[in-house]
């Protein structure tokens, strides 16, 4: 939300059970003007870090991301567009 500047994000928090069932379901919205300007330097830092930690964990495991594939930053966009 705050990499793409997206004004608001639905948070699904799943709990599943031992043997893989789903027991329990939360969701919340995100808003990006309840983040205030003290806090989006730190936040945009941590996004910064785990979208790196996810492409290199991509190039790891597939090697290469071809331009027209989903970014495995978790944008849901194209690798080209993000």
């Amino acid at each position: 939300m705050i990499m793409n500047n997206e004004p608001d994000r639905v948070l699904l928090d799943l709990s599943y059970s031992e043997n893989g069932h789903l027991v329990e379901a939360d969701w919340q919205f995100l808003q990006r003007s309840d983040v205030t300007i003290f806090e989006l330097p730190t936040l945009q830092a941590k996004a910064e870090s785990l979208r790196e930690s996810r492409l290199r964990k991509a190039f790891a495991t597939k090697g290469r991301i071809g331009r027209n594939d989903k970014c495995p930053c978790g944008s849901a966009k194209k690798f080209k567009k993000c």
